[in-house]
């Protein structure tokens, strides 16, 4: 059973032409009986959801130039629809930034589809519909990273297991190079990643590659050091090392660029704290716990199940919700 127009794991060799031949009623089994069986009644959406796809699948079939995609799209994608009436679709597109906003260093482009996002799902609530009845499709983990960020800051409660791992947010992984770095200054990989981490803050775009280089050919700790307070970054790694974990990381917190409200930094440094009380660990001890463990730790779910989903369209494949926002 399949449906080519769903084949979205072409980049695992998953192959669409294998249904289109089937629909050509060629037999790739050696059994002389087959027959290909359209399943025509779409018995899980609603009227207006399923018309809707109808149209839609139809008016961009004319933009395959591969006449086999063509007919599919146009002939064979239709589904009748059942006894759900009603259903809602909107389609909304944001405002390109303007050329100011491009040049303007705070201008977030994320920020615009956070808030129509937040505000989406406020007024979805508001028509009756109930966090756990909403999901939020996302293409890449990432994105559901930072928009689980925004929506836990908005106190919107939220569940999704790649998005809440500390390990995928990109503060905690600057924390973790640069205590990587203060654990063994050899480490070129974590210098060249402390180089990236500050360079997102205090260098133009153009001139990042330029910074991580140049400071790469620095060898000495102190030479390093003089470099990075040359562009407004003062620090001595020296000195950390006599200082306890948590008031180091307290220290990198406050120094490197990151959002001190963000449920993942406050978690992270609950997990410092609870290390450091536990074990009497410094920072080498720390390191190899989190290699050992980090894949474990993420933000606490909600206490109810009445949380709003974030999943990757893959990982949503096959499943249905009341509500999707992608």
């Amino acid at each position: 059973v399949g449906d080519p127009k769903q084949s979205i794991y072409r980049w695992r060799g998953g192959k669409a032409e294998q249904f289109i031949d089937l629909e050509k009623n060629h037999n790739p089994f050696s059994n002389k009986d087959f027959k290909s069986i359209p399943l025509e009644t779409n018995f899980r959406s609603y009227e207006n959801i399923i018309n809707f796809n109808n149209e839609f699948f139809k008016w961009i079939s004319q933009k395959f130039e591969n006449e086999d995609y063509k007919k599919l799209y146009s002939e064979k994608s239709h589904q009748n629809t059942n006894a759900k009436k009603g259903g809602f679709i909107s389609i909304e597109f944001l405002p390109k930034p303007t050329k100011e906003e491009k040049q303007d260093e705070d201008f977030d482009k994320n920020e615009l589809q956070l808030s129509t996002t937040l505000e989406t799902i406020n007024h979805v609530i508001s028509c009756g519909f109930l966090h756990r009845e909403i999901v939020l499709l996302v293409r890449k983990n990432e994105q559901g990273v930072w928009l689980a960020n925004y929506l836990l800051e908005n106190k919107i409660p939220i569940i999704s297991s790649e998005s809440l791992l500390l390990i995928n947010d990109n503060d905690i992984q600057s924390l973790i190079w640069f205590l990587e770095y203060i654990n063994n200054n050899e480490n070129a990989e974590a210098k060249a990643e402390i180089l990236y981490a500050i360079a997102s803050q205090k260098v133009a775009k153009e001139a990042v590659h330029d910074f991580i280089f140049n400071g790469l050919q620095h060898k000495t700790e102190t030479e390093f050091e003089h470099y990075l307070k040359e562009n407004q970054f003062e620090i001595s790694f020296s000195l950390l090392r006599k200082k306890p974990l948590y008031e180091v990381v307290e220290y990198l917190v406050k120094m490197v660029s990151v959002n001190k409200n963000s449920a993942y930094i406050q978690f992270f440094q609950d997990l410092i704290l609870e290390h450091e009380l536990k074990r009497q660990a410094g920072i080498l001890e720390f390191l190899d716990y989190w290699k050992n463990n980090n894949h474990k730790f993420s933000i606490p779910l909600p206490e109810s199940n009445n949380a709003v989903r974030i999943m990757t369209i893959h990982k949503a494949k096959g499943l249905e919700f009341p509500v999707v926002i992608m």
